[in-house]
C-alpha cells in the first residue's frame, strides 16, 4: 500500500529547505566575512566589485611607479648638487689662480685641486646609476614614469651630460691667468646649467608629489566602493541569521505536524 504524502508535507519540506540554504549562506558570510564570495550570490555587483579590485591594483602600480621616480629624482638632485658645489669650488680655485700675486708654486698647487675636481666630475658622469640603470648619458637621458594609462599620465625626467667636457673643461688648467680666466667663466656657465636644471628636476618632483597624494585618494576610494559591494554587512547578516534560526524552528515544527497525519494511518496497519 502506498500512503502520498500531501502537499502540507510538501510545502513543509520546500520551506525548510529554502530556510536551511539560506542559513548556509549567513554562516558562511559571517565566517568570510563577504557578502560576495563568487558571481552566484550577485552576477551584478560581483562583476562591478572585480572592475574595482583591477583598477586598485592598476592604481597601486601606478602608486609604486611615481614613488620610484620620486626616489629618482632625489639621487639625480644629490649629484647635481655635488656637480654645482664642485663647480663652485673650481670658479673659486680660478678666481685665486687668476690673481696676479700667485707665485708659481701656488698656482701648481691650486690646479693639482682643480684637476681633481675634473676628475670627479667625470667620475659622478660615468658612474652614476639607479636600479643598476645609468642616470647620465653623453648625449643627455630621458627617463619616463609612468602612473597612468595615456600619455598624459606619465612624467619624463631628462638629464644632461655633467663630465668635463659638458662644461667644456676638459684638458684645461688654471696654472696662467688666461687660463684662469677661461676656466672661471666656463664653470661660472656650468653652475647655471646645473641650476636650471635643478629647477626642472623641482618642478618633476612636485608633480610627482602631488601625483601620489591623488592616487592615494584613488586608492582609497576605489577600495571602500568595493568592500561596500563585496563586503558583508555583519550587523544586517546577524539579523538575517536569527531570524533565519527562528524560521527553521518554525519549518522544523511545521514539518513535524504535518508528518502526523501519515504517520498515524500507517498505525493502523501495524
Amino acid at each position: 500500500m502506498t500512503i502520498e504524502l500531501s502537499s502540507s508535507v510538501l510545502f513543509s519540506q520546500l520551506q525548510y529547505d529554502r530556510v536551511y540554504h539560506h542559513l548556509g549562506q549567513d554562516y558562511s558570510r559571517l565566517s568570510s566575512g563577504l557578502r560576495l564570495e563568487s558571481a552566484k550570490d550577485d552576477p551584478s555587483d560581483y562583476a562591478i566589485s572585480n572592475q574595482l579590485r583591477a583598477e586598485s591594483r592598476l592604481l597601486k602600480q601606478a602608486r609604486r611607479n611615481a614613488f620610484d621616480g620620486l626616489g629618482y629624482t632625489q639621487v639625480v638632485e644629490n649629484h647635481l648638487n655635488t656637480t654645482t658645489h664642485l663647480l663652485t669650488r673650481a670658479t673659486e680655485l680660478a678666481a685665486q689662480a687668476a690673481s696676479g700675486h700667485v707665485n708659481t708654486e701656488a698656482k701648481a698647487a691650486i690646479n693639482a685641486e682643480y684637476q681633481e675636481i675634473i676628475s670627479e666630475l667625470d667620475r659622478i658622469h660615468a658612474q652614476s646609476e639607479y636600479n643598476n640603470l645609468p642616470i647620465f648619458a653623453p648625449s643627455g637621458r630621458t627617463t619616463h614614469i609612468q602612473f597612468g594609462d595615456t600619455s598624459n599620465e606619465t612624467v619624463a625626467i631628462t638629464t644632461q651630460p655633467i663630465d668635463a667636457a659638458a662644461f667644456n673643461l676638459n684638458g684645461t688648467d688654471i696654472l696662467s691667468e688666461a687660463n684662469a680666466e677661461v676656466v672661471f667663466q666656463r664653470a661660472s656657465e656650468g653652475i647655471d646649467h646645473t641650476s636650471a636644471q635643478l629647477g626642472i628636476l623641482g618642478s618633476k618632483y612636485n608633480r610627482l608629489k602631488d601625483t601620489l597624494t591623488l592616487l592615494d585618494e584613488k586608492i582609497i576610494g576605489t577600495q571602500a566602493a568595493e568592500s561596500q559591494l563585496r563586503d558583508a554587512d555583519v550587523a544586517l547578516e546577524v539579523t538575517k541569521m536569527t531570524s533565519h534560526q527562528i524560521q527553521m524552528e518554525g519549518a522544523k515544527a511545521a514539518m513535524a505536524q504535518a508528518n502526523l497525519s501519515p504517520e498515524r494511518v500507517l498505525s493502523l496497519f501495524t
